[in-house]
């Protein structure tokens, strides 16, 4: 009985192991700027790390699953992940850094597309960037008017 329980103690720290470590690799692929290995690594291996019981490590993966959408210029999807990842403690410094830059680039990019006459993709944006920052009432009337452009 104690040799099952020893394996089975074994077997468990083992996946635990292993997801860090996979976690460690996508993080380092992404400083180097190999975002897609780095998702690739990422989704290959979320369910193992989403079915862990590690809460640092499940906010660990949402962030880093943020930081590469929010290169990706997928703002939703980054915004959703960020939001996942509140609750760490440990990130909570660096979370508020990537939503601040997210902020900055939604309402760059949606200037950027809606000087290009893309109205309804620009007003998406300012939509989001005003879910993100509430207190900024000028995004909202930039999605208004972008909606308005864009016959939506």
């Amino acid at each position: 009985m104690k040799k099952l329980f020893t394996l089975i103690f074994l077997f468990c720290f083992s996946l635990l192991y292993s997801q860090k470590k996979e976690l460690r690799l996508a993080q380092k692929l992404f400083k180097q700027n190999k975002e897609s290995e780095s998702k690739e690594i990422l989704f290959s291996n979320s369910d193992l790390i989403l079915n862990s019981n590690d809460s640092k490590l499940i906010t660990q993966y949402h962030l880093l699953v943020g930081q590469i959408a929010k290169s990706e210029k997928e703002f939703s999807k980054a915004f959703d992940n960020f939001k996942l990842a509140e609750g760490n403690n440990s990130i909570k410094d660096i979370l508020e850094n990537e939503r601040e830059f997210l902020l900055y680039e939604i309402q760059t990019y949606a200037n950027e597309i809606y000087n290009s006459g893309k109205y309804k993709d620009a007003a998406f944006n300012y939509n989001l960037a005003f879910k993100m920052s509430p207190e900024k009432i000028d995004l909202l009337y930039y999605a208004a008017v972008s909606s308005i452009n864009g016959n939506d």
